[in-house]
């Protein structure tokens, strides 16, 4: 007899349930996983839930659906299948999948949570290495300027994450509660913008100009602004999704400036590390991990609100309307 589960399903633009399904069997090289935490994706996730993602808008995409744009889960080890060997039932490992109650997954999928590192926290591994992607697309290090623009999940874990790296970060958004936040995750420079032009606004608190830029708004505006803000010779990684076509002056501000715009996506990030990009999904998650585990990357200053899964309506409306929480999850222990 199959199990039965509780997963997030999407059943219309703006309207999210809990929904059973059947579990997987527990076959050879399986393992069954007990959710106790899993991260909403602020960014698709959310395109997805309000009917914004352009795979929605070009029905490509139709409701209803599962919680789509969902990746974080972080869970207990209840069972493991025939010849599972690098996890034993009661330790508690994160991966890459949906809000659901229960999972089973090939234990490669899995990773291992450290000693001293909280499941809510742990469901950062996997868009905390969206962020690291996107960082290292740019080849931002040492003493490098760079300006992160748009303030959210991503852009929150990017500041970060160029700050570990040794960088001179200024962190930017429309939204003053963000930044506010961002400063106290320890970004020692953040912005409100949207009053002024971001050339004008920069050039103030770095005199020499800013070389790299992380744009994770997928804003046009922010775009462009970037693209006229930075030095001659700058990059900008592109990590934010724009869901509708974007229109560039390419000759005035990319072309004569030589800047390079690159495109930052987490997906082509390899499984296995490669001569060509020796970072693989797998380094990048166990890195955020480990800056956790140590103090260096703070993420519980991000989650402003741990729902019960009954409360998931409530939970994206939330992340929809608040421009003060920056993340949010459910907390399946509540169940």
């Amino acid at each position: 007899m199959s199990k039965t589960g509780l997963t997030v399903s999407f059943h219309a633009r703006n309207d999210a349930r809990l929904v059973p399904f059947d579990l997987p069997e527990l076959t050879a090289g399986k393992v069954r996983v007990k959710a106790r935490f899993t991260l909403v994706s602020s960014g698709t996730e959310l395109a997805y839930f309000a009917g914004n993602h352009h795979e929605v808008r070009s029905k490509e995409a139709t409701y209803p659906m599962g919680a789509r744009g969902s990746y974080s889960f972080c869970g207990e080890v209840v069972e493991c299948g025939e010849g599972v060997t690098t996890v034993s039932p009661g330790q508690l490992v994160t991966m890459m999948g949906v809000h659901s109650s229960e999972a089973v997954v090939d234990e490669s999928k899995l990773m291992l949570v450290p000693e001293g590192v909280t499941a809510p926290q742990a469901s950062f591994a996997v868009v905390g290495g969206i962020a690291l992607h996107g960082v290292r697309m740019a080849g931002i290090g040492v003493g490098h300027s760079v300006a992160v623009t748009g303030l959210g999940l991503i852009g929150q874990l990017t500041a970060q994450i160029c700050r570990i790296a040794g960088a001179k970060v200024i962190a930017t958004d429309r939204s003053a509660a963000r930044v506010r936040c961002a400063l106290k995750c320890g970004i020692e420079q953040g912005l409100v913008v949207g009053k002024k032009k971001l050339a004008e606004s920069l050039g103030r608190q770095f005199p020499n100009g800013i070389n790299y830029a992380v744009e994770t708004s997928g804003s046009q505006k922010a775009l462009e602004e970037l693209l006229e803000a930075l030095n001659p010779e700058g990059v900008i990684s592109l990590l934010g999704c724009p869901h509708e076509p974007v229109t560039l002056d390419l000759y005035t501000h990319l072309q004569r400036k030589q800047l390079r715009l690159v495109g930052a996506y987490q997906p082509r990030c390899p499984d296995e590390p490669n001569a060509f990009y020796p970072w693989s999904k797998r380094i990048n998650r166990l890195m955020i991990l480990e800056w956790i585990g140590k103090g260096q990357l703070d993420v519980d200053e991000l989650l402003s609100i741990k729902s019960p899964p009954a409360d998931v309506q409530n939970l994206y409306e939330q992340l929809l309307k608040q421009d003060e929480a920056v993340a949010g999850g459910i907390d399946w222990t509540k169940l």
